[in-house]
């Protein structure tokens, strides 16, 4: 099975949006002088930053209902949630009593983390 590369779409910073819009400043409004943190102008310009780069974070996302999506358009039918099935099976050498377990029993082990 081939995989299709996912191109990157999130690859502009924050930091590069507001420098880009503060240096059009001069050219669209020359009279605009204060370039400071403090100018109304400038925090419209970060809020404006943020909301474009938080949009094009979601542009570069795939949540699974798209997934779900894409999946079908490639004629794969999903398969339903089956229980994980196992056998345990304890080495040739070692007489071990059989385990009897009850369906749906957790089984631990002391030398496996959780």
């Amino acid at each position: 099975m081939t995989t299709v590369p996912v191109p990157e779409l999130d690859d502009i910073a924050f930091e590069e949006l507001v420098e880009e819009a503060r240096s059009l400043i001069p050219r669209f409004a020359p009279d605009w002088t204060d370039h400071n943190l403090h100018d109304p102008g400038i925090t419209v310009i970060d809020l404006l930053a943020h909301l474009v780069d938080q949009q094009v974070y979601r542009i570069g996302q795939v949540g699974p209902s798209l997934e779900r999506a894409f999946t079908r358009l490639m004629g794969v039918a999903p398969r339903p949630a089956t229980p994980a099935r196992l056998l345990v099976w304890p080495p040739a050498r070692t007489k071990m009593p059989v385990l009897d377990l009850e369906r749906l029993s957790p089984i631990r082990s002391s030398d496996l983390p959780d």
